[in-house]
């Protein structure tokens, strides 16, 4: 994992259960607000250990999947951005994109930041903004290394 990639994103260990199991990789279902092991297995279901948040789901690649079994514990580690880093894509590229917009509107057209064709222009702006967050959010995801299975857990 480069430096950069690794200074944005956060390694989190968590407990999980094992929600289903394909030819090559399993879904896990992890809740980092849940300390009730035994009602995991309902998990995002509005009924057992009475946990409001719905759990992530997580696809972890595995060469041989069938050495678990679905309502199986199991501690994964996985890799998100942090959420400082998050917020900045999220809140600061469409906002920059407004800017930008607007002023290359007013800079090489010379036209007033007033009126029906700056609004138009600044929500492009906004819409690219979000477009790119959705970018870096895919090519950082890209470049995290994958989930992987440390163990089982009672």
């Amino acid at each position: 994992m480069n430096k950069i990639v690794a200074a944005i994103a956060n390694e989190c260990t968590e407990n999980g259960v094992v929600a289903k199991i394909s030819e090559n990789y399993l879904v896990v279902h992890v809740n980092p607000g849940c300390s009730v092991s035994t009602a995991c297995a309902t998990c995002g279901k509005s009924s057992g250990c009475g946990q409001e948040k719905n759990p992530e789901r997580i696809t972890v690649p595995l060469q041989n999947p069938q050495q678990f079994s679905e309502g199986e514990h199991v501690r994964i580690r996985f890799y998100r951005l942090s959420r400082s880093f998050a917020s900045l894509l999220v809140f600061g590229l469409p906002i920059a994109g407004l800017v930008a917009a607007l002023v290359l509107w007013n800079s090489l057209l010379g036209l007033p930041v007033e009126g029906g064709g700056a609004v138009i222009v600044g929500i492009g702006g906004f819409l690219l903004g979000f477009a790119g967050a959705f970018i870096a959010d895919k090519v950082i995801d890209s470049a995290l290394p994958p989930p992987s299975i440390e163990g089982k857990y009672p």
